[in-house]
């Protein structure tokens, strides 16, 4: 159990077995109290670091509009665009990009706000941006046709890209993505964001993390250390944590009522086990306004079915791509 920097035991002791509150409001208490006092709930890890240790061979880094934009782009045949989601990074494809290498060509990026790309030049977080930089983005790499993929927030990201260029993107996968989400109505995770208000720009301690992975994960044995560290690490990069708090709490009105206008091919995937960051039942909702699609729903597994199950998933998508 990870506790912090001089943070007393009692209160995540409070946090992991309160009888009273949900698990998520002794978060709540716990943290608040913490921050209160003056006790670290969090650390900074410098760009350095980082990029040290979790940039490789393949990495490569790109000005966009003023924002150092990573990415990787491997393997050949037609481009396929990976979009990440909340709190994640590229690395999140990894399993799908040793998987589908051979095939495709594999282009993912940490979005503004995440991973080593860090904040936005801009400091702005509406999907209208996030839609301009992916443009920009794809522009600067001379892509002008490719598949479309995206998970979570990098879902919602993909079927809004979808509507402004539709012409570019030939099929279009979404994987437990957001979207049927409304000012008053975010994910519970979220929910929780916005009662913290300006301290969860602090950043989010170790166990939180952790705590957020295992309700993120359907199978709850994958989660390891390493892959905690990369999460809690790549979320405290310098000015990730306040970029990271104000896309959750941003004003984002979506357009589910233009869906119908996505007419080419769509992969709708999803964890049978996603039921606190996005409920499996939105999948059901994509399916019945798009005229296009297929669904998949995976037994056992969460909000995120291509880190915990890449080879099953990877291999649907390259059924779906190549029918």
């Amino acid at each position: 159990m990870e506790y912090g920097n001089n943070v007393p035991v009692y209160l995540f002791e409070a946090y992991y077995f309160c009888p009273f509150m949900n698990h998520y409001y002794c978060c709540i208490f716990a943290l608040s109290v913490l921050i209160g006092t003056g006790c670290s709930t969090s650390q900074e890890f410098s760009t350095a670091y980082l990029d040290q240790k979790y940039a490789d061979g393949q990495s490569k880094f790109i000005d966009i509009d003023g924002s150092r934009i990573h990415y990787k782009d491997e393997g050949t045949g037609v481009p396929l665009v990976l979009l990440h989601g909340i709190g994640s990074s590229l690395h999140t494809w990894d399993g799908w990009t040793n998987e589908l290498k051979d095939q495709f060509r594999i282009i993912r990026l940490d979005l503004p706000g995440f991973g080593l790309t860090g904040s936005d030049s801009s400091k702005t977080y509406s999907m209208e941006r996030y839609i301009s930089v992916l443009h920009m983005f794809l522009n600067e790499l001379n892509i002008s046709k490719y598949y479309l993929a995206g998970n979570s927030l990098g879902g919602w990201l993909a079927w809004e890209y979808v509507l402004d260029y539709p012409n570019e993107v030939e099929k279009l996968v979404l994987i437990d993505a957001a979207g049927f989400i409304t000012p008053d109505n975010p994910p519970k995770p979220l929910r929780i964001l916005q009662k913290f208000k300006k301290r969860a720009a602090k950043g989010a301690p170790k166990f939180v993390v952790r705590k957020g992975l295992k309700k993120a994960y359907g199978d709850k044995r994958l989660i390891t250390d390493e892959l905690v560290d990369r999460y809690f690490e790549l979320n405290n990069r310098p000015g990730n944590p306040l970029a990271f708090y104000q896309v959750a709490t941003a004003q984002y009105y979506p357009q589910t009522s233009r869906m119908p206008e996505i007419t080419m091919p769509v992969l709708i995937m999803w964890g049978s086990e996603d039921k606190k960051w996005i409920d499996v039942s939105h999948a059901y909702l994509f399916e019945e306004l798009l005229p296009n699609d297929r669904l998949i729903i995976y037994d056992g597994l969460g909000h995120l079915p291509m880190e915990e199950d890449p080879e099953t998933t990877a291999k649907d998508v390259r059924e779906f791509l190549n029918p």
